[in-house]
């Protein structure tokens, strides 16, 4: 298990410059651009990578990522995710965070909830949740539903 936006980093910068929502600031562009164009696309050479070795390691991978949208639905949109690799190094489940937290809402887009499952493993059911969604009575109650028996939290 890798931590929330493990994949290019958590955008701390958010809750340290005092001037992050000033429109059109220069600084503010490149912070946000660096960030963009570091994080993980998921059908991206660098994640066709990860899961080949995931699968050579034969282990099951939960990893936070700043996830980024090349084309289609969502164009250019970064989302807070969630990728969980089986041991097979297959994506078996992609979930992206319901609602940004706080200063999260100027960099990341809203997931949708079609994550909120938990894949069996030999270990039994894991799911899985970021940050603030552990607050959110409803989103615990889905996985609640889905009969998880390991909640990994992000």
């Amino acid at each position: 298990m890798f931590g929330e936006c493990c994949l290019s980093g958590y955008p701390v910068w958010l809750d340290i410059c005092s001037d992050l929502n000033l429109w059109d600031d220069e600084h503010i562009k490149i912070l946000w651009s660096k960030m963009y164009h570091s994080s993980i696309h998921i059908k991206s050479p660098l994640f066709q990578d990860l899961k080949h070795h995931v699968k050579e390691l034969g282990v099951h991978v939960i990893i936070g990522a700043n996830e980024k949208v090349n084309s289609g639905s969502g164009n250019g949109t970064l989302y807070n995710s969630i990728l969980t690799i089986d041991k097979r190094g297959e994506l078996c489940n992609h979930h992206r965070k319901l609602m940004p937290t706080d200063t999260e809402k100027l960099v990341h887009g809203l997931g949708d909830g079609t994550g909120l499952r938990s894949i069996r493993t030999s270990n039994g059911k894991i799911g899985s949740l970021i940050c603030w969604e552990h607050w959110m009575p409803l989103t615990r109650q889905a996985m609640h539903i889905e009969g998880e028996d390991l909640l990994i939290s992000l």
